[in-house]
C-alpha cells in the first residue's frame, strides 16, 4: 500500500510545484508590464490624442457614447475636450478643475473629489505605479496586448479598481476601464496618441466665452 501512494503523493507534489511556479511565472510577469508602464508614464512629458469614453452602468447597461481628443501635461494636468455627442470641455489641474458645457453656456469650477482622482492619478501624478496600487495580471486582449488591473491602497470604498490595456511593443497605455463597487464602468480608449510634443501651460486653464454663468469656486 505504502508503495501505491509514493506515485500519487509525487505527483501530488510536482503538480502543487508547477502550480506555485506558474504563480511565480504570472507575478513576474505583471512586474514586467508593470516595470514597462511605468517606464513609458516617466518618459511621457505630455500627451495628446483621441478618446471615446462609454459608460457601462451595472444597472442599466450601456450608456452614450462620447468622444474627443485628450491632452495630458505631467505632472497633474489633464484636458478632455469633448466634441460628439455634446461639446464639452473637462479640465484637471492639481486639484482644481473646470467643467464648461457649450450649449448651456455654463462653467462649474471646483476641486477634483476623491472619486475623480484614480485616471489623474495613473496618467498625470508622480507617484510610481508600484506605490499606488496593488496589481495583478489579466488575461491579455484578443491581439495579445497585455491587460493589468490595478486596485488602489488608499482609494475610498466606493472604488474597486481600473483595468489598464498597454502596447506589448513599448507599454503605452491603449485603453483604462474604471469600476466602482456598484459595478459601474467607465471605458476610456485611446487612439493615435502623440508624446512631448510640447503642450502650453495654458491649455489647461480655461477662459470662458462672454456670457458664460460661473457656477462654484476655486
Amino acid at each position: 500500500m505504502e508503495r501505491r501512494r509514493r506515485p500519487i503523493a509525487l505527483a501530488a507534489l510536482l503538480l502543487a510545484g508547477a502550480c506555485l511556479g506558474g504563480r511565480a511565472a504570472a507575478a513576474e510577469n505583471a512586474g514586467a508590464v508593470v516595470a514597462g508602464l511605468e517606464r513609458w508614464l516617466a518618459g511621457t512629458k505630455d500627451l495628446e490624442g483621441g478618446f471615446r469614453q462609454s459608460l457601462i452602468s451595472g444597472a442599466l447597461g450601456a450608456g452614450v457614447e462620447e468622444r474627443g481628443k485628450v491632452y495630458v501635461k505631467r505632472p497633474g494636468n489633464m484636458r478632455w475636450d469633448y466634441r460628439e455627442p455634446e461639446r464639452k470641455t473637462a479640465i484637471v489641474s492639481g486639484d482644481r478643475t473646470w467643467l464648461y458645457i457649450a450649449e448651456e453656456r455654463e462653467l462649474t469650477l471646483g476641486r477634483l473629489e476623491e472619486q475623480g482622482r484614480l485616471l489623474p492619478a495613473l496618467l498625470a501624478g508622480e507617484r510610481p505605479i508600484s506605490e499606488l496600487f496593488d496589481t495583478r495580471l489579466l488575461e491579455p486582449a484578443r491581439d495579445g496586448s497585455p491587460r493589468l488591473e490595478l486596485r488602489p491602497r488608499d482609494a475610498a470604498e466606493d472604488f474597486e479598481h481600473v483595468v489598464v490595456e498597454v502596447r506589448a511593443k513599448d507599454f503605452a497605455i491603449r485603453s483604462a476601464e474604471v469600476q466602482d463597487a456598484a459595478g459601474n464602468r467607465m471605458l476610456y480608449a485611446f487612439s493615435d496618441l502623440r508624446r512631448n510634443h510640447g503642450l502650453p501651460d495654458g491649455m489647461f486653464r480655461f477662459e470662458p466665452p462672454p456670457g458664460t454663468s460661473v457656477l462654484g469656486e476655486h
